[in-house]
């Protein structure tokens, strides 16, 4: 997704409850790495409780969008945010890092498996000897069909904005055609629609143990939610060690 025009609306539909997770990985480890960092939605939250974090993101609309939000921050939480605009699967930041994370489920976007394995190697290169990898998968579904669903509807200032979004599995190939569906309403009357569309990667649990082990790295807690539950349904929370 380019999220060119979209961008502006991400944190308004952001639902997940991932926060508190990263903070205490990040409080514990002092500094970190997150791949894909977006608007820095999670990213803020860590400095501001006095980590440092560098991000990096392949989308100059959402960086710009995380821009925006450090100005508003006090000088101490901006010097800790650095901002990077690269491509997860190939990127180079010459520094290690006790911990990196890839919230929202972002390694899916590696649609092909030769891309999350670049990914990953890169990952590996970027981590301290124990250094923890942290990260979320979201599981393939059955449900998934191309019809679009309702998802929220926010009052902006003098807008509101409806999402919607719809799956098409390509259960061959493992792929999942991802799209997002804004409305822009203003006094009642739509004034705008905004579309985004992506392909990503259906990704089973036996399929990311083995691409971790071939990438050098070991599971160390494989959770079902951010509160740790060890019951495996919709998502895994996994955490992993280099070898």
């Amino acid at each position: 997704m380019t999220y060119k025009d979209s961008a502006p609306f991400y944190d308004l539909f952001a639902s997940e409850n991932d926060v508190p997770y990263y903070k205490e990985l990040g409080l514990q480890h002092g500094s970190a790495l997150e791949i894909g960092i977006g608007t820095a939605r999670v990213a803020l939250e860590l400095a501001k409780a006095g980590v440092e974090v560098w991000g990096i993101d392949n989308s100059p609309h959402m960086l710009n969008e995380a821009k925006k939000k450090l100005e508003k921050e006090t000088e101490s939480v901006q010097k800790r945010v650095e901002l990077f605009e690269a491509d997860m699967n190939n990127f180079n930041l010459d520094r290690k890092f006790p911990l990196v994370y890839i919230p929202s489920s972002t390694i899916q976007h590696c649609a092909e498996q030769v891309d999350q394995i670049s990914c990953l190697k890169t990952i590996n290169k970027h981590l301290s000897r124990t250094g923890l990898l942290a990260f979320n998968l979201i599981l393939p579904s059955a449900t998934y069909n191309n019809n679009l669903r309702f998802i929220g509807k926010v009052e902006h200032g003098d807008i509101t904005i409806m999402r919607f979004i719809s799956y098409q599995p390509n259960w061959q190939e493992q792929l999942l055609e991802v799209l997002l569906l804004f409305e822009i309403y203003k006094n009642g009357e739509m004034t705008k629609r905004i579309y985004d569309a992506s392909t990503i990667a259906m990704i089973s649990k036996r399929e990311i143990v083995l691409l971790l082990e071939k990438t050098g790295f070991k599971i160390k807690n494989l959770y079902g939610d951010y509160n740790k539950s060890k019951k495996v349904v919709n998502q895994m929370v996994i955490e992993a060690r280099k070898v």
